[in-house]
């Protein structure tokens, strides 16, 4: 640095009033601006336009993204309640068919056990009646066999069938 310009730093004054500084200062600040507007700010304007048209698209989408997530999820969630009782009527109509099913089965059961015990009180008076009537043959056999020991002598057929029959009526009279 020469001494004229230190000279120059060191008088300088910022708060001194100069005309000619001033104007030139104005003059270069409206051609920096008048240069900038014309060939960086439409530019730049532009960009910093679309940006903010792509950050609102952005929002947007994430917006829709967002009500898309929420009405999906509350499907699934629909979809899972119209499972969950699907399966517990599923459950309970299976509970339902197997009490039926059981009480087919016992009534079935009784039905089978009421006809064995029919049929084995059938039997039990048949075989009842089968006894007494061998009873009564035994009986009418021993009456002609003492009758014919009383009499003291033998009984013929046509004796031995007569007091048979009248045995046999007086056994079912009494």
């Amino acid at each position: 640095m020469t001494a004229r310009s230190l000279a120059l730093l060191t008088d300088w004054d910022p708060l001194k009033y100069d005309p000619g500084t001033l104007f030139w200062t104005w003059a270069v600040f409206g051609l920096v601006v008048f240069v900038l507007s014309k060939v960086a700010w439409g530019p730049l304007i532009a960009a910093l336009e679309t940006r903010e048209k792509k950050v609102e698209e952005g929002l947007g989408k994430a917006e829709r993204a967002e009500a898309e997530a929420k009405r999906a999820a509350a499907e699934t969630e629909a979809k899972l309640k119209e499972a969950y009782a699907k399966a517990d009527r599923i459950v309970e109509e299976t509970r339902a068919r197997g009490e039926k099913l059981a009480k087919e089965l016992e009534a079935d059961a009784r039905s089978q056990a009421d006809k064995l015990l029919q049929r084995a009180r059938e039997e039990i008076a048949l075989a009842k009646q089968q006894a007494v009537e061998e009873m009564r043959v035994q009986a009418v056999d021993l009456a002609i066999e003492a009758a014919g020991t009383v009499l003291g002598r033998a009984v013929g057929q046509d004796d031995n069938r007569r007091l048979a029959s009248e045995a046999i009526a007086l056994m079912k009279r009494g």
